[in-house]
C-alpha cells in the first residue's frame, strides 16, 4: 500500500548518478511529492559545476519543483494528445473543450496497434528531463544534469514508474468506481 509520508523517500532513491530532482504531480500540474538533492559534485570534472540549484534557498527549491511540475504535466498532456492524433489510423476530432469526439469503430484489419507515449525526454538549458505517466492522473518527472546519458535517465524513470504504477492504478480504479456509482 502507498503511504504518503514515505513517498519522498521512494522518489529520493533514484537521485544518484547526476539525477537531481524527482517530481510526482497530477495531470493538472499540482505537486504531489518531490525529492531533490543539492549535491553539486560532478563525475566528469574536478571542478564543481554551477547549476541553477546552487543559487536557490530550500524554500525556493520547493517553489521551483511546483513550477517544473506544472510545465512537465503540460508537456506530457500536449505530447500525449499529439501522439494519439499522429498514430491514429483515422483522424481524431476534438470538441471546443479539447475532448476527443467518439467515432464509429473501423474494421479491425485496417487498424494499426495502438501507440502510446511511454517517456518524453527533453534536453534543456540546465540539464535533462524525463517525463512519463504513472497512471491516468499522475505524471512523473525526473530532472538530471547535462552529462547524464538519456539511456540512464530513461531506465531510472521507467523503473520508478513501474514501481509506482500499481498503487496509483488501484487509486484510479477506486475513483472510476465512485464516479460510476454517482451516475
Amino acid at each position: 500500500m502507498l503511504q504518503p509520508r514515505l513517498l519522498p523517500k521512494v522518489l529520493e532513491q533514484i537521485n544518484t548518478d547526476g539525477i537531481k530532482t524527482t517530481i510526482l504531480c497530477n495531470v493538472n500540474g499540482s505537486l504531489i511529492s518531490s525529492a531533490s538533492t543539492t549535491n553539486t559534485t560532478s563525475a566528469n570534472s574536478s571542478e564543481q559545476q554551477l547549476t541553477y540549484q546552487q543559487h536557490l534557498l530550500p524554500s525556493q527549491l520547493k517553489h521551483l519543483d511546483k513550477l517544473v511540475a506544472a510545465i512537465a504535466a503540460n508537456m506530457w498532456y500536449s505530447y500525449q494528445k499529439a501522439g494519439k492524433t499522429a498514430f491514429s489510423p483515422s483522424p481524431i476530432e476534438y470538441d471546443e473543450n479539447g475532448n476527443v469526439i467518439e467515432q464509429e469503430p473501423q474494421d479491425q484489419e485496417d487498424q494499426l496497434p495502438p501507440q502510446e507515449l511511454k517517456c518524453l525526454l527533453a534536453d534543456c538549458e540546465y540539464g535533462r528531463m524525463a517525463i512519463t505517466g504513472v497512471s491516468r492522473n499522475v505524471v512523473l518527472c525526473v530532472c538530471a544534469e547535462k552529462n547524464v546519458p538519456f539511456g540512464l535517465l530513461n531506465k531510472k524513470t521507467t523503473v520508478l514508474r513501474e514501481y509506482l504504477s500499481e498503487p496509483f492504478k488501484i487509486i484510479d480504479e477506486a475513483i472510476e468506481e465512485e464516479e460510476e456509482e454517482e451516475f
